[in-house]
């Protein structure tokens, strides 16, 4: 969601470019310029997180039923291996998620 700064305070922007919901305010504009950036890397960590979960979720759902490792318990392993692996990773595709996620859990491939 973009954001836009109207003097001290930061309003969420609509689909016309206007100012919609506020967010919040500051004590000064360079701290709602600060404000923004941090809402905007908050906002690219979520979508890098749900990057990660999905793709996580998806090797692990095309395992056959009955297999050893379709369950949470090595998903949370895998999840967490991925994680770490990314922390300090932040441009980075589905797809390179995807194929790191596979490589952690062992060379798994898809159904």
């Amino acid at each position: 969601m973009p954001y836009i700064r109207v003097g001290k305070c930061v309003h969420k922007k609509t689909k016309s470019g206007k100012r919609g919901e506020k967010q919040g305010c500051s004590k000064s504009v360079a701290k709602a310029k600060k404000y923004i950036k941090k809402l905007y890397s908050l906002k690219e960590s979520e979508e890098k997180q749900n990057f990660i979960l999905d793709a996580v979720n998806e090797v692990v759902s095309s395992l056959p039923v009955g297999h050893k490792n379709r369950n949470s318990a090595f998903a949370k392993q895998i999840l967490q291996k991925v994680f770490e692996e990314l922390q300090y990773n932040n441009q980075i595709s589905y797809e390179e998620v995807l194929t790191l996620t596979k490589k952690l859990s062992g060379g798994i491939e898809l159904l």
